[in-house]
């Protein structure tokens, strides 16, 4: 099965521009609309693979001269002249494109060959032969084999579909929750937390400033599931060690 029946039709006002190490940049014109955190497909069908891309940021394209027109312009409104503008060949639309076009700066996360993600990144896809598609969350679950047996919901994407990982993948790992402050670190290790003790794991929580301890009542206070299978040690009342 062919990657754009899979994917959907691929964007062809959107184009690869360069490639730095794992970065990729893509040039697209401001009619596609495109968001930090989208997942991007590049495939290059004359080779039959594909690299998997995520977009971590949205740039203006440096197109030689766009200075030197936009002080014009600024010039212009100062020393308003009244007067029809005319247009007839429409090339006053084309100059407004190419002054908001966009530039999309990818990281490169894996790679896609015969419907399975690769680390065989190294390769380098054509400019002119390779097609570019976004890729919703939905079928990059199922390209990274999220078959969800135990899943743990997080919430919704921006596509309005639930977002979930597999317990599973917690299991046997060193995993780290990192972020800015107030992006929501600690309610989801509270999530986690709950997660796995609904599916019956046991979790041991060091919990200096004491934010876990009313995981097992609700906001009005009143206990929930959870309650009973929850147990707060305190140092020096019910929690002693000996020497």
């Amino acid at each position: 099965m062919k990657l754009e029946s899979f994917y959907g039709e691929d964007y062809g006002k959107v184009k690869l521009y360069k490639k730095e190490g794992n970065t990729v940049q893509i040039v697209c014109l401001p009619t596609e609309q495109f968001e930090k955190g989208d997942y991007l497909i590049i495939e290059d069908r004359k080779i039959g693979k594909a690299l998997l891309v995520q977009v971590i940021d949205v740039q203006f394209a440096n197109v030689p001269g766009i200075l030197e027109e936009i002080l014009r312009e600024c010039s212009q409104e100062q020393d308003y002249i009244e007067g029809e503008n005319l247009d007839p060949l429409e090339v006053l639309s084309q100059i407004t494109l190419i002054q908001d076009a966009r530039v999309l700066i990818c990281k490169i996360r894996a790679a896609i060959e015969n419907g399975k993600l690769t680390n065989n990144t190294a390769w380098l896809p054509s400019r002119i032969g390779s097609t570019i598609k976004k890729i919703p969350i939905s079928k990059l679950f199922s390209l990274a084999g999220i078959n969800g047996k135990f899943p743990i919901y997080l919430g919704e994407t921006k596509e309005k579909t639930q977002l979930f990982i597999d317990a599973k993948s917690l299991d046997g790992r060193l995993n780290i929750i990192t972020g800015k402050k107030e992006t929501g670190k600690s309610h989801l290790s509270k999530l986690l937390v709950l997660s796995l003790i609904h599916y019956g794991a046991t979790v041991i929580v060091l919990d200096l400033n004491g934010e876990y301890t009313g995981l097992g009542y609700d906001e009005n206070g009143k206990p929930n599931e959870y309650c009973g299978k929850i147990k707060v040690l305190t140092p020096g009342r019910n929690f002693k060690i000996t020497l």
